[in-house]
């Protein structure tokens, strides 16, 4: 009887994380965009941990192109690295990107962090934000710096 148990249950899991794989797979190809296939429950960890971080993304972009995407585990990652469509993401279309990967490594000082924020209370520190650097400001300040180093007098 606990066999029947338990090759059940391993049958139900096996089952379960197949549907889970051909979802994943099938997420990104759904949206037209390449990448690495995921392994269950893995995503692309396997190959990262194999090959490195940086060496993992820069054999990614060779082989897909300056936008893919991939899993790791079960989250979905879109990787850019068009100049283009880094610059709308970050400038242009800035605001409706608002929750970011979150890191848990960060601890209590950088939680408070723009790049951890999520939601409404991103929206709410970046409206704060967003008149202090505006072009006209930052040019001073790149002027008080040639200043302050000499290169202006």
């Amino acid at each position: 009887m606990w066999l029947e148990w338990i090759v059940g249950i391993f049958v139900c899991l096996t089952a379960y994380y197949t549907v889970i794989a051909h979802r994943n797979n099938e997420y990104w190809k759904k949206k037209g965009i390449s990448g690495p296939r995921p392994l269950p429950l893995l995503g692309v960890f396997v190959q990262t941990i194999r090959l490195g971080v940086g060496p993992f993304d820069i054999s990614a972009i060779k082989k897909y192109g300056r936008k893919f995407g991939y899993f790791e585990g079960g989250k979905p990652v879109l990787s850019v690295s068009d100049p283009d469509m880094l610059r709308s993401i970050m400038v242009k279309d800035f605001p409706h990107f608002v929750n970011r990967r979150h890191n848990d490594i960060n601890g209590p000082l950088m939680d408070n962090a723009v790049n951890e924020l999520h939601d409404q209370r991103w929206k709410d520190v970046r409206s704060v934000l967003v008149p202090t650097f505006t072009s006209g400001r930052l040019k001073q300040v790149r002027r008080t710096n040639r200043i302050q180093t000499g290169i202006i007098d």
